[in-house]
């Protein structure tokens, strides 16, 4: 089936990627973790411009900015417990490892050299933090993408089977790509 199809075009990959000298593979696979670490975070930005919005604004009655009084002002007070409850019990059910601002993960993941994060971590961490953030708890886009592109640098380097110390090494660097973005 389809599957099998896209396990052996990956394993043709990954062997034509163990073919290429050393600092073609560092080029490749940072210039590919730099460009999904980027659109990763423009897209979480993206997400949280969406429900700020659509979401936010609309709740309060306020015309996509703060130069009207809301017309329902109590909501300043729901709207944020609504984005941590509808953020937390994603991460709950779906990935536990998502919970936190991101950094916080990061930094445990890179010190205790337990790297591994499940690909489940990245959507649930886009919508947890886009709805947490937009609908009014503090914390901002840069740790949670921070996270995803550690995610990404991680598992991109695995999948084509990199020494544990070059995950490491794009695990820093898809974190870094991820904030830069």
């Amino acid at each position: 089936g389809k599957g099998n199809v896209l396990f052996k075009q990956l394993v043709r990959a990954r062997e034509a990627f163990a073919k290429l000298p050393d600092w073609s593979q560092t080029f490749t696979l940072a210039t590919v973790i730099g460009l999904t670490a980027g659109l990763t975070a423009s897209l979480l930005r993206t997400l949280m411009d969406y429900f700020e919005e659509h979401v936010f604004f609309k709740l309060l009655g306020v015309a996509g900015d703060f130069k009207h009084y809301p017309e329902h002002p109590w909501m300043l007070l729901l709207l944020p417990a609504l984005g941590g409850l509808l953020a937390g019990v994603l991460v709950a059910k779906a990935a536990p490892e998502a919970a936190g601002g991101g950094m916080d993960a990061v930094v445990h993941a890179f010190h205790t050299r337990k790297l591994r994060w499940d690909w489940k971590v990245l959507p649930v961490k886009l919508l947890a933090s886009s709805w947490s953030v937009s609908l009014g708890l503090a914390g901002g886009g840069e740790g949670p993408v921070g996270q995803i592109g550690a995610l990404i640098g991680q598992r991109c380097s695995e999948l084509f089977g990199l020494s544990p110390k070059r995950q490491r090494d794009f695990f820093t660097a898809g974190m870094a790509a991820g904030i830069g973005a």
